[in-house]
């Protein structure tokens, strides 16, 4: 299994690089880096840039037209051309035993299964940016490229999907840093 942190965002609604913020005296990046390098063989970066991050992590440029996070999956599966556990750059709460159970959910799955993922209970929302992707996802993702879909979660249809359900009461694992208004709450859950 190889992680990917998905860091290739451009964080204008945040107003500064997520990657670089600071948590619990490390940055969002490194601390993604790390939990996934618990549970991965390799870990990589997705970015647009290398300069933006550190010389020592691996990076794989994501080669597709400004689209999201679906650029970053498709440029890394093509690249590694193996299933990709994929996290995004900025939640700070996320928890290894989330991916774990990921991981054993995966080996498990309907062979027919191209994307293994959290969807809360009550919502019915997917996490696919808290994901494993097969190679055989590829050519649906590609399509939405295409078609200029770029919403991942409709781009996979649910009978190729294998969901572990998550309740809301569990919901702040998924917390993300996307605005200002969640920079403050992570900061004042450092204080």
């Amino acid at each position: 299994m190889i992680g990917v942190v998905l860091a290739g965002g451009k964080s204008v609604r945040l107003g500064q690089d997520k990657t670089r913020i600071m948590h619990n005296g490390q940055s969002l990046l490194e601390r993604a880096v790390t939990l996934l390098g618990h549970y991965c063989s390799g870990v990589y970066v997705s970015c647009r840039h290398t300069t933006t991050v550190p010389p020592a992590i691996s990076t794989i440029v994501d080669t597709t037209q400004r689209v999201g996070p679906l650029g970053g999956i498709i440029t890394c599966l093509k690249k590694i051309n193996a299933p990709i556990l994929v996290l995004a750059c900025d939640l700070p709460f996320m928890q290894g035993y989330f991916l774990e159970k990921l991981i054993q959910a995966r080996i498990l799955r309907p062979k027919h299964c191209v994307l293994t993922t959290w969807q809360e209970l009550e919502t019915g929302f997917i996490q696919t940016l808290v994901s494993i992707y097969e190679p055989a996802a590829l050519p649906l993702l590609e399509q939405g490229l295409i078609q200029k879909k770029y919403k991942i979660n409709a781009l996979i249809p649910q009978a190729l999907r294998h969901i572990l359900t998550y309740p809301t009461s569990e919901n702040q694992v998924f917390f993300n840093v996307n605005r200002p208004q969640d920079l403050h709450l992570l900061q004042q859950d450092q204080a």
